[in-house]
């Protein structure tokens, strides 16, 4: 098993090395992008990636991190993975890594692992869209996370799976349990959100569910056909509807 670590400067175009990695193998590639803003610094010292960046990139200082897990037989493994390490240094990254083995794959799984702590660690409110977009739109994704926190005023990080396309945007907000007007902007925020990835032809949950917290996107989100089918299946499966009543299936 084999696997690189990409560490890009904050250039926009170093963002575009992740689309064109389209081949994937069982392990994952994960895109991780921290578009944080004036709350960088707070996020970074209080964060577990920090001690741990310093053992492979300068992880405080970048804009995108790229991690390539690759699996197979050991040939076609080594082959492959020369081949992404000579894309990536065409991209003149920051730092480059390759762990070879279980443990030093580890080491580098546990940046991407501790990504999501180092947002709950801020303090604010931490909010979580399981979006999808096709792969083809993953960078026009991350760019329109950039306008959403202008827009707004929240900080917003993305990461997730970029050979499926599903990326977690988390829009980062203070106050958020206690102030009905912040809550208000996040729902305009994901009004603009949701409408962009229709747009794109993605979708607005790829592993949360609707539940409560997307419902009132769920009509948007599919069509007739689709929620005919759902509630089909629902009275079939729960007749008496106790399961899960109210939810995104009245």
């Amino acid at each position: 098993m084999r696997r690189l670590a990409a560490d890009h400067a904050a250039e926009r175009h170093d963002a575009r090395v992740a689309p064109r990695l389209r081949e994937r193998h069982r392990g994952q590639r994960e895109l991780e992008r921290s578009r944080d803003g004036h709350d960088h610094d707070r996020l970074a010292r209080n964060s577990d990636l920090v001690e741990l960046g310093e053992r492979h990139a300068r992880l405080d200082d970048r804009d995108l991190v790229l991690l390539v897990d690759l699996d197979g037989q050991e040939e076609s493994v080594r082959a492959e993975s020369a081949a992404i390490r000579k894309l990536l240094e065409k991209r003149k990254p920051n730092a480059l890594e390759i762990a070879i083995g279980e443990a030093d794959c580890e080491k580098l799984w546990a940046l991407r692992r501790q990504f999501s702590n180092s947002l709950r660690a801020t303090g604010l409110t931490k909010l979580n869209e399981d979006v999808v977009v096709p792969r083809s739109h993953l960078v026009d994704l991350m760019e329109f996370a950039e306008t959403l926190q202008t827009k707004y005023g929240f900080p917003i990080a993305c990461f997730g799976h970029a050979g499926d396309g599903n990326i977690h945007v988390n829009i980062m907000a203070d106050r958020y349990n206690r102030d009905a007007a912040v809550r208000e902007k996040v729902e305009h925020a994901l009004d603009d959100l949701f409408a962009q990835v229709l747009a794109w032809g993605g979708v607005i949950t790829g592993e949360h569910g609707i539940g409560l917290a997307k419902k009132r996107w769920w009509p948007e989100a599919s069509s007739e056909v689709a929620r005919g089918l759902h509630q089909t299946l629902k009275r079939a499966l729960d007749p008496n509807n106790i399961l899960n009543p109210g939810k995104f299936l009245d």
